[in-house]
């Protein structure tokens, strides 16, 4: 029988004391623009480097802990005519996970179009980058009754599991994570996934997507950035991050709340109007994560150090 979580009023309330009566959730401690990363729609931490995707690219980019391009890693020279053609080949979500030949960095494309169903295997020290096609697992996941809404926003790894996010949108406004075992991509048929709706929406002229998982093996909480998506002729809400706590016990249930929601225009105006494309954690003590949000706008990427404190300061 599936396990449903269900906030109570109790809980709703704590949510509400967090996010509105302290002053402040955390502090951004470096801001840096990178033109030549066109608008960055994944990002992940490793070893003292960020490796980041960009929407419009056929590299993903290395950079060191201070936010300089040091390298860049060619994943596919088709990129220019897959988008004049209609396919968008946007790299939506990275992530390290060891495979027989050592640590491996998984891309992922997110399926939400025809011929975006691609994924990469890719050797980081030689550049080495082994293509595969992600088609199988995805209709599986067409087949449901989600019915074509496949459109996964980020992937991040979670003990023998990794953890997919799929973002629903104004006319779909259901957000699920995907848990599915690691060598899910090499047993596409038979693999077993496991899904649990997450997050709730009452204001019907906006809709808060998810993307961007990021798993804290330390402290067991599941982080998510969510954007808000609007109807036309209302205004801009601001990008929120939430946070799932104890999450090894809530993962496989059926429905899943944030027990923590931080605005983040609320830290710093900095984030009005910007949309959050891609977190990933860099480093976390008892007091704080230190967190690394990018944002996409037309002036290329630009990446925010945040430290993200566990209990907000008065």
């Amino acid at each position: 029988m599936k396990r449903i979580f269900i906030f109570s009023v109790t809980a709703l309330v704590c949510v509400h004391i967090l996010t509105s009566c302290h002053k402040r959730a955390g502090e951004i401690k470096q801001q840096v623009n990178i033109p030549e990363i066109k608008s960055a729609s994944a990002i992940v931490a490793e070893n003292g480097k960020f490796y980041i995707a960009g929407k419009i690219s056929r590299f993903i980019y290395v950079l060191d802990g201070s936010f300089a391009v040091t390298d860049s890693i060619p994943i596919s020279s088709e990129i220019a005519s897959d988008l004049a053609n209609g396919i968008d080949k946007r790299i939506s979500g990275l992530c390290f996970t060891r495979t027989q030949k050592g640590n491996r960095l998984l891309a992922i494309e997110n399926g939400y179009k025809p011929g975006s169903d691609s994924a990469y295997l890719i050797e980081p020290e030689t550049k080495t980058v082994f293509p595969f096609s992600l088609t199988g697992f995805y209709n599986r996941f067409r087949d449901l009754k989600i019915e074509n809404r496949v459109n996964f926003e980020g992937i991040c790894s979670y003990g023998n599991s990794f953890i997919l996010t799929n973002r629903g949108n104004l006319n779909f406004r259901k957000n699920y994570l995907v848990a599915v075992p690691h060598n899910f991509y090499q047993k596409q048929d038979s693999a077993i996934f496991q899904l649990s709706k997450v997050g709730f929406n009452t204001d019907t002229s906006v809709f808060m997507g998810i993307s961007s998982p990021a798993y804290s093996f330390s402290s067991d909480c599941l982080l998510l950035v969510v954007n808000p998506e609007i109807k036309p002729q209302d205004k801009a809400g601001s990008s929120k991050i939430w946070i799932i706590s104890n999450f090894s016990g809530m993962s496989g249930m059926s429905a899943i709340n944030a027990n923590r929601i931080i605005d983040l225009e609320a830290i710093n105006t900095q984030f009005k109007n910007r949309e959050i494309t891609g977190l990933c954690i860099q480093h976390e003590d008892k007091k704080k994560y230190q967190i690394v949000l990018a944002a996409a706008d037309s002036a290329g990427t630009t990446l925010f150090k945040l430290d993200l404190y566990k209990q907000a300061a008065k």
